[in-house]
């Protein structure tokens, strides 16, 4: 029997490096590093680098498009 992994379980193991969050959002390091550092998105530690999951930066922006604290 083959294993099989769902496309959406793919999706969450998919982690993005600061830069690829960067040029996303378009926005600059300083910012995420900031909104990193206020606990506001969630990030994955690895060693000294710093991963997202996409399910985590949705829940940022879910958090201010619902009248959350600006960030």
């Amino acid at each position: 029997m083959t294993d099989f992994i769902a496309e959406h379980e793919l999706d969450e193991l998919r982690l993005f490096t600061p830069d690829e969050v960067c040029a996303l959002l378009k926005v600059k390091k300083s910012w995420l590093y900031d909104v990193v550092e206020a606990g506001a998105i969630e990030v994955v530690r690895l060693g000294q680098q710093l991963r997202f999951r996409r399910s985590a930066l949705e829940r940022y922006f879910e958090t201010r498009a619902s009248g959350g604290a600006a960030g």
